[in-house]
């Protein structure tokens, strides 16, 4: 079904930016383009992760707790790369 459909989408679209997230860890002290490029990707990974958390509780009305949680998680994700940019020469 379509909603089938849209849940698997969802769950892909998590893992891959969760897996952004670990390759982007794993690149600290790499300035090179491809690097540059995977951070940016991990940004607007991120960012989409947090809309879609936040559209999730907007349309639940805070019911379920996967919302905030997955916002959580997103916020600490984004917040979490911007400090280890930071934190680089």
């Amino acid at each position: 079904s379509l909603r089938a459909l849209w849940f698997v989408g969802s769950g892909f679209a998590l893992l891959l930016i969760g897996a952004l997230n670990v390759i982007t860890s794993r690149l600290s002290g790499r300035t090179s383009s491809e690097g540059s490029a995977i951070r940016a990707l991990t940004t607007v990974g991120n960012t989409c992760g947090i809309a879609l958390g936040l559209g999730y509780v907007w349309l639940t009305n805070l019911s379920p707790p996967q919302g905030p949680v997955l916002v959580a998680l997103f916020l600490v994700a984004a917040s979490s790369q911007f400090a280890g940019r930071a934190a680089r020469p």
